[in-house]
């Protein structure tokens, strides 16, 4: 990292919570200090931290910060109110809002330095810097602070991912995949998932309105597995297949991609959880090689006078309890293999196959 941390102690007055925290998701981009205090303070954690530093006033993790000058002009001129500070926080949200709060007053006053560490450029390109604080806020929230909220986590994982595709625009996907899963301290299954649903949210959004919270849960179903993602068109790469085919024909794919908000108002309201419409998709999804036919079915589903339901059909088998009936059946053959008759040794070969194959899948499951 081109990224260094001086230790200094900054009165707590001059530092400002950033509208534009992952934690936040965007959505408070436009408030004011005060505003944005008062949001962190309505929060659950913030509330249980500030009562444990009434208590006694710990510094076991210092705040990060880094100086209003290091950021780029045009974020300067987004956020309210810049000019009265001189350090925006990178890291300990919660803990500045608990200092600010008048309950604090009594303990520490806000014009009183506290120990920080400044995040300094060192000779690193603006987006190699801007990149390296992403970065360390993985390192601390992403997959261990409860602070953040799901959707939160994802947007930040994925733009680490469009930081580290812009940085290094020649590395394979699954190696960007294996940096920020080393950063989160997650799994790369965590990683995937987080770019698969921002980047389809962001599609949806593109023709209707963004996504509520309760109803990221449910693209689940359009990420299952490669059948399920290759109906929104994303490949292999998690890529949509026309930003690198600019000939691919996208036009009933996004009308699929387009119904998604409806499809999730449809299914909720049969009550029907996130599971079940994954499966159902999932079940929807693996007898269609058209989209246009997944279209189809999927618009009888929404018709209220239709005679089927987005309810899934309890004869149908899932691909897990598929599979475990597959590898059922090949474990009890192979316990029945003949190893002591003559011609058993001929088949040495395809036995090793299954056993080179085995040790493959294994190894591609634990990556």
């Amino acid at each position: 990292m081109g990224l260094e941390f001086v230790s200094e102690n900054v009165k707590i007055c001059e530092i400002m919570i950033d509208p534009y925290n992952p934690r936040f998701s965007g959505q408070y981009a436009n408030l004011s200090q005060e505003e944005l205090l008062a949001k962190v303070w309505a929060d659950g954690p913030t509330k249980e931290l500030l009562a444990s530093m009434e208590i006694g006033l710990k510094w076991v993790n210092n705040i990060v910060v880094r100086r209003v000058a290091s950021l780029s002009v045009e974020k300067r001129k987004s956020i309210k109110e810049v000019d009265k500070y001189n350090y925006i926080i990178i890291e300990g949200n919660t803990r500045l809002a608990c200092l600010k709060h008048e309950r604090m007053q009594k303990i520490i006053l806000e014009n009183e330095e506290i120990p920080v560490l400044v995040a300094k450029n060192n000779g690193s390109s603006e987006k190699e810097f801007e990149n390296d604080i992403r970065l360390i806020q993985a390192m601390s929230n992403v997959m261990v602070v409860k602070e953040w909220g799901e959707i939160a986590k994802f947007r930040h994982i994925y733009q680490l991912y469009l930081g580290q595709r812009e940085l290094s625009p020649n590395l394979k996907f699954r190696d960007i995949v294996k940096i920020i899963k080393n950063c989160t301290s997650g799994k790369e299954t965590d990683v995937k998932t987080a770019i698969f649903r921002c980047k389809l949210a962001d599609e949806i959004s593109k023709e209707s309105t963004d996504l509520k919270d309760w109803e990221w849960g449910y693209l689940e179903a359009f990420g299952n597995n490669e059948t399920t993602r290759k109906t929104v068109g994303i490949n292999k790469e998690y890529s949509f297949e026309w930003e690198e085919n600019q000939d691919f024909e996208t036009g009933a794919i996004l009308n699929l991609i387009n119904m998604i908000p409806d499809m999730i108002k449809s299914a909720k309201k049969e009550g029907i959880n996130t599971k079940d419409f994954r499966d159902k998709y999932r079940e929807i999804a693996s007898r269609h090689d058209d989209v246009e036919d997944i279209i189809e079915e999927v618009t009888e589903i929404m018709d209220e006078n239709s005679n089927i339901s987005w309810r899934l059909n309890k004869n149908q088998k899932s691909d897990k309890d598929i599979w475990k009936e597959r590898l059922d059946n090949i474990v009890s053959m192979l316990k029945k293999y003949p190893v002591n008759d003559d011609w058993a040794i001929e088949y040495m070969g395809e036995l090793k196959n299954i056993e080179k194959l085995v040790q493959k899948l294994s190894g591609q499951m634990s990556d």
